[in-house]
């Protein structure tokens, strides 16, 4: 007996989002997947333990609590053509916000790495965020800026993110679109949300 049009059952991480990092003219193609089963706990793990990882802030953490979070939040990665981790987040939604709890750079592929041969990493994949909640029609929100001077300059004069108390961010939604516009004017492409 055949079955037709029998298609299997994919249990793996799911695509959500096609895009490019590095600067326009040197861009490189990245996929963003979201990480909504028990088994894709795998993927932080495998990742953490990479050199391009090594000193990694919050990956280990992410990873670590990765189970008991996933129903709670929602856990992505950007991913090269080779399948290696180079970004990740973590953030939950909570009524008309998307609450970014984590968000972070391979550390020898982020800003602190003078060396690094592409950038706009973790711009895109925060813009990626606030494209989503903006079609959801919700804002992003952080609840707590790392008060560290490249993360501070990253939030507040490259992405556009304004304070909304102490430690606190938020992309207000009149700046939504200025803040994708300029993303995809650095890498020399928009954003595809699948």
């Amino acid at each position: 007996m055949k079955i037709s049009n029998f298609k299997p059952i994919n249990f793996q991480k799911k695509l959500v989002a096609n895009c490019q990092i590095g600067a326009s003219g040197n861009n490189v193609p990245t996929k963003i997947y979201l990480l909504d089963k028990r088994d894709d706990f795998g993927v932080l793990d495998k990742a953490k333990d990479k050199e391009i990882w090594q000193n990694g802030y919050y990956i280990s953490n992410v990873s670590n609590n990765f189970c008991v979070d996933l129903k709670h939040a929602n856990h992505y990665v950007m991913e090269t053509d080779d399948g290696d981790v180079i970004c990740m987040c973590k953030a939950k939604e909570k009524g008309k916000k998307v609450n970014l709890e984590y968000i972070e750079t391979a550390p020898k592929m982020s800003s602190y790495n003078h060396t690094r041969k592409l950038k706009y990493i973790g711009e895109t994949m925060l813009a990626f965020l606030v494209k989503e909640a903006k079609e959801n029609k919700k804002i992003v929100d952080v609840p707590t800026v790392a008060m560290r001077p490249k993360t501070l300059d990253f939030y507040f004069n490259q992405c556009g993110f304004k304070k909304d108390g102490k430690l606190s961010a938020t992309m207000p939604r009149e700046e939504a679109n200025t803040f994708i516009k300029k993303n995809e004017k650095h890498t020399g492409s928009s954003i595809e949300i699948l």
